[in-house]
């Protein structure tokens, strides 16, 4: 069973962001080129089939075609599904302003939960490199772990700035009606 665990990163605006209407492609492009920058010794032009510690890497899982198991054959599907979900802010904001907050949702299955400090690392780059078209510098400030049993509680996991991961528990699933 692959449990999810949704994790949720608030950063500070640095500087003044007039965020587009495709924030979500934002976040997820961010955050594939930042892993690809910390994690890869290949060239930039370089595809990851080519790598030989591909299989150890969380970047072709997430955004490049991954190696699959021999017991991955399902006719017609070249691709897997990833293993990960961006849930972009959804407020309406139309312009953010420095000290305001922004947030992310990120929500990992199963053992990608294990590369999760290479996300925080990623997610912590956004200071240095930028949001946006506009270059917009954020700050990461808190990151906040959902409880999987009673999903209104969130616990703060970036404490002292080490992170303390809640281990993730599976989700009660309620026995069937008798009768559909």
């Amino acid at each position: 069973m692959l449990i999810p665990s949704r994790y949720r990163f608030v950063f500070n605006v640095l500087d003044k962001f007039e965020p587009s209407e495709y924030l979500g492609s934002t976040w997820r492009g961010v955050l594939g080129s930042n892993l690809r920058s910390i994690l890869c010794m290949m060239p930039a032009d370089a595809k990851c089939v080519n790598c030989k510690i591909q299989q150890y890497c969380i970047y072709p899982l997430f955004y490049d075609r991954p190696l699959l198991s021999s017991e991955f054959t399902p006719d017609k599907m070249q691709d897997p599904p990833r293993p990960f979900v961006l849930e972009s802010d959804n407020t309406n904001v139309k312009i953010y302003l420095p000290g305001d907050t922004i947030s992310v949702n990120i929500v990992l299955f199963g053992n990608t939960t294990n590369w999760l400090p290479d996300v925080v690392i990623a997610f912590s780059k956004l200071q240095k490199i930028s949001l946006g078209k506009h270059q917009t510098r954020i700050q990461l400030k808190e990151i906040w772990q959902q409880d999987n049993i009673n999903q209104t509680n969130w616990h703060s996991i970036l404490n002292d700035g080490r992170l303390q991961q809640h281990p993730s528990q599976a989700i009660a699933i309620p026995p069937l009606p008798s009768q559909a």
